[in-house]
């Protein structure tokens, strides 16, 4: 009778743990899906940030551009130029991660708008020149 007793209350504490670690595991769940969805808007602003902080000190954010949109920029600049000037780096793909050092950036905005002026040199067969 004491062993059929003391195996119903060991059965119930067994019981009772596991409801009590269900809950905790529960409790481990939202506190991570919570986590996550914290973090995400963090995450989607480190990019615009990290590209703002990188327009600030006068770089161009090669992450601000997706990969045909600067190529696309840079050809339609060339085709705009007069006779006898380029760019100084060309618009060769294989050349673009070099305008975010040669390029200088300003940003320009009110509460509606942002704009970027890029700085982009250009040469001629007997001077540079800067682009605005």
């Amino acid at each position: 009778m004491q062993s059929h007793d003391q195996f119903q209350q060991i059965t119930h504490d067994i019981v009772w743990l596991n409801v009590t670690l269900q809950n905790y595991s529960e409790l481990y769940t939202v506190i991570r899906q919570l986590e996550f969805a914290l973090l995400q808007p963090i995450h989607r602003f480190d990019r615009p940030l990290g590209a703002i902080q990188s327009v600030l000190q006068g770089k161009l954010p090669i992450s601000l551009f997706n990969p045909t949109t600067l190529p696309g920029i840079l050809r339609n600049i060339s085709l705009e130029l007069p006779e006898d000037y380029e760019l100084i780096l060309g618009t060769r793909t294989d050349k673009l991660y070099l305008y975010s050092e040669f390029v200088q950036v300003s940003v320009i905005g009110d509460v509606h708008n942002t704009k970027l002026i890029l700085n982009v040199p250009l040469k001629s067969a007997i001077s540079q020149f800067t682009l605005y």
